[in-house]
């Protein structure tokens, strides 16, 4: 039988299909202007956002091959999301990664220090991860939520075995998304019981007047 495809590129993306470029053939094209659904609720503060266009290819005996590329040339990762359904987002501006870096870095370093620190210093370093985060959002109550659990947490040196960022979404000018990579070793200060937490924080940023805020935070493929 036959089977139907369908991809979701960034508006103006050049898209290839077994080789022949299919850019902005309207035969193919069943939906434009596309926001992202993951900022739905925020559009009406982002500047500049985001849309995709979707092709629709009909009547396929075999599964093709797809390639998608900006107009420099560089290819976009394409993700199966669906059967028969592929995306690509869009990455942030070079220029502005390193600043994502460090804002994303930050927050899983304050989080390590809220989960790690103890009691003694668990006011202090919770409000310093809420201080991050918006006012009342999703990733606010997240924080809020896990203040009971931290309570009776004891106080550990920590030690990282990795940190790193990755899976950039530009969603606006002034939104993007990312997955913070971290590997900690935490040892308790008094009687040195050693505990490894290891996972992914997936971040929504929005710049709400000029300062960057979490305002989603998700917990992926934790192991300890």
């Amino acid at each position: 039988g036959t089977a139907d495809y369908v991809l979701s590129v960034p508006k103006d993306a050049l898209v290839f299909v077994n080789g022949v470029d299919v850019s902005g053939n309207e035969q193919y094209i069943t939906d434009t202007d596309i926001e992202y659904s993951e900022v739905s609720e925020y559009k009406n503060e982002l500047a500049n956002p985001r849309v995709c266009c979707v092709y629709t290819f009909k009547g396929m005996f075999f599964k093709p091959n797809f390639s998608v590329k900006d107009a420099e040339g560089n290819e976009y990762e394409l993700v199966n999301y669906d059967k028969n359904s592929y995306r690509c987002d869009l990455a942030p501006n070079a220029a502005a990664i390193p600043q994502y870096e460090e804002l994303a870095k930050g927050f899983a370093e304050a989080m390590m220090e809220y989960t790690f620190m103890g009691r003694e210093n668990l006011n202090a370093n919770f409000n310093k991860v809420l201080s991050k985060t918006r006012l009342r959002s999703k990733a606010y109550d997240v924080v809020m939520g896990s203040y009971a659990g931290m309570y009776w947490r004891r106080d550990h040196t920590i030690v990282y075995n990795s940190l790193y960022v990755d899976n950039y979404v530009g969603y606006a000018d002034n939104a993007f998304r990312c997955d913070v990579h971290y590997d900690v070793t935490g040892t308790r200060v008094n009687g040195g019981k050693v505990e490894r937490v290891a996972g992914i924080y997936r971040l929504l940023y929005i710049n709400n007047g000029g300062r960057w805020e979490v305002v989603e935070l998700n917990l992926l493929n934790e192991a300890e």
